[in-house]
C-alpha cells in the first residue's frame, strides 16, 4: 500500500521553502501519495502559486486561513480544515514546513492520531524576526511542539547546532539534517544574450553589475546593501548595483536610495520568474541578510558559476566556502564587504576562479536527488520505527 503523505504549508510566497516543498511533492511520487496544503498568499508576498501550474503526481488543497499574519478566528478555521483533512485522508505522514503550519499542522496530526510527524524549520523565528517576549514564547512553544514530533529536519549543520544547543528546542537524536536540493539543470544553459537582457531590464551596458535577490522584507537587511553600495561608489563609478525581489519594504528602499543620492546607481526589478536570467547579468551576487536558514539565492547564483560575498550569518557558511567560492563577511562590518567587492572587481581572474569553485561545489551537493533520497530514507525510517511501537 502506497503511504500517504499531507505536507502543510503556509503560502507559496517567494523564497527557497515555496520551491522545496513543490519539489517533494512532486518528487516523491509515485513512491507516496501526496496531498499539499497551502494557504493565501499576502497582498505585498511575491506569489509562486505558478509553481503548481506544471504539478501532475499530487493534489492541491488550498486553505485560505493558512497565512501569514496571527488572526485568532482565521487561524482557528485554518486549523479545523487541516484537522478534517487529516480525518478525512488519514494519512501515515503529515510534514509541516515554516512556523504557522507547523504550529497548527502538528496540533491537528496528534488529536487526528496521524502516526508521523515531521516538521522542517527552514529559517528559524529565534532571531531577527520579533522582540524578546514574542521569541521567547516562540521558543517555548516549539519546545512542546517537538516533544509530539517524530523527527525535525534541519536544513544545515549550524541549524541543527542552533535547535538542539543553542535554544533547546529538541534533543540532538530528533534532529536530523537534510540540505536543501533543487533542480539545477535551467541554471547549467548557455547564458542569454547580455546585451539584449539588458536593454530588457532597463541595464547600463557599460558597468559592472552587483545585485541582491531577495524578498524585500527587513530580516533581508536591504538598507545595509544601500549603505554598501553607496560605499564602493566613493571609489568607483563603473558599477551599477541590482536588487531582484517584491515585499512590504519596496517604497521605504526607494526613499532610502533618494537619501543615499545613489538613484542613478541602483535599479529595483520585481521579481523574475526566470531568475537565471538576472544571475547570467550579474558580476558579483550579494546578501545581507541578517538571519538566514540556507540561502536559495547564493546557492542559485554559485550554480550560474557567480562569486559571492555575504554576511555570516546562519546556513549561509554552510553554502559558501569563504575564501574559495566567496567571502564571507562578520555582520554588520560593511566597510569589509564593500572592500571584498572591490577585490572582486580589481582581480577578475579572482571573480572567475570562484566562480568556478562554487559551481562545483553547489551541483555537487544541493542537487534534486540527494534531497529526495535522504528526505524518502527519512520517511522510511519513522514508518518503521511505528510500525514496531
Amino acid at each position: 500500500m502506497t503511504p500517504k503523505i499531507v505536507r502543510i504549508f503556509s503560502r507559496l510566497n517567494i523564497g527557497g521553502p515555496a520551491i522545496h516543498v513543490v519539489l517533494l511533492s512532486e518528487k516523491l511520487s509515485p513512491k507516496y501519495e501526496t496531498i499539499l496544503a497551502t494557504g493565501k498568499v499576502g497582498a505585498q508576498e511575491g506569489d509562486m502559486s505558478y509553481l503548481l501550474e506544471e504539478k501532475r503526481s499530487f493534489h492541491h488543497v488550498f486553505i485560505p486561513e493558512l497565512g501569514r499574519n496571527i488572526r485568532i478566528w482565521n487561524d482557528w478555521i485554518a486549523f479545523w480544515k487541516i484537522f478534517r483533512l487529516l480525518l478525512r485522508e488519514k494519512p501515515a505522514i503529515v510534514h509541516t514546513h515554516t512556523s504557522k503550519a507547523g504550529v497548527l499542522g502538528r496540533i491537528a496530526a496528534v488529536l487526528a492520531c496521524v502516526p508521523v510527524r515531521i516538521h522542517t524549520f527552514h529559517g528559524h523565528l529565534f532571531g531577527g524576526y520579533f522582540g524578546k517576549i514574542k521569541t521567547f514564547l516562540i521558543i517555548m512553544a516549539e519546545r512542546i511542539l517537538a516533544h509530539f514530533t517524530t523527527a525535525i529536519v534541519a536544513i544545515s549543520e549550524s541549524q541543527k547546532r542552533d535547535l538542539a544547543q543553542r535554544f533547546g528546542i529538541c534533543r540532538e537524536e530528533k534532529a536530523v539534517v537534510i540540505r536543501l536540493g533543487f533542480d539545477l539543470t535551467p541554471f547549467q544553459k548557455e547564458r542569454a544574450d547580455s546585451e539584449r537582457l539588458k536593454q530588457r531590464f532597463g541595464l547600463p551596458k557599460d558597468r559592472y553589475l552587483i545585485g541582491l535577490v531577495a524578498r524585500l522584507i527587513p530580516i533581508k537587511n536591504h538598507a545595509s546593501f544601500l549603505r554598501i553600495a553607496k560605499k564602493v561608489l566613493l571609489h568607483r563609478k563603473d558599477v551599477h548595483f541590482v536588487i531582484v525581489g517584491d515585499g512590504e519594504l519596496k517604497d521605504i528602499l526607494k526613499q532610502q536610495i533618494s537619501g543615499l543620492e545613489i538613484d542613478s546607481y541602483i535599479s529595483l526589478l520585481s521579481w523574475q520568474k526566470e531568475v537565471k536570467l538576472i544571475y547570467d547579468l550579474l558580476d558579483i551576487v550579494c546578501l545581507t541578510s541578517l538571519n538566514e536558514g540556507t540561502p536559495v539565492s547564493l546557492i542559485e547564483a554559485q550554480a550560474c558559476g557567480k562569486p559571492v560575498v555575504a554576511f555570516r550569518v546562519g546556513g549561509v557558511e554552510d553554502v559558501i566556502v569563504s575564501g574559495k567560492s566567496g567571502h564571507l563577511v562578520e555582520i554588520g562590518d560593511e566597510c569589509a564587504f564593500s572592500e571584498r567587492i572591490l577585490s572582486f572587481l580589481a582581480h577578475p581572474e579572482q571573480k572567475a576562479e570562484m566562480g568556478d569553485v562554487g559551481k562545483k561545489v553547489i551541483l555537487e551537493n544541493f542537487h534534486e536527488g540527494r534531497l529526495i533520497k535522504e528526505m524518502d530514507q527519512l520517511y522510511q525510517d519513522c514508518l518503521q520505527s511505528v510500525s514496531k511501537n
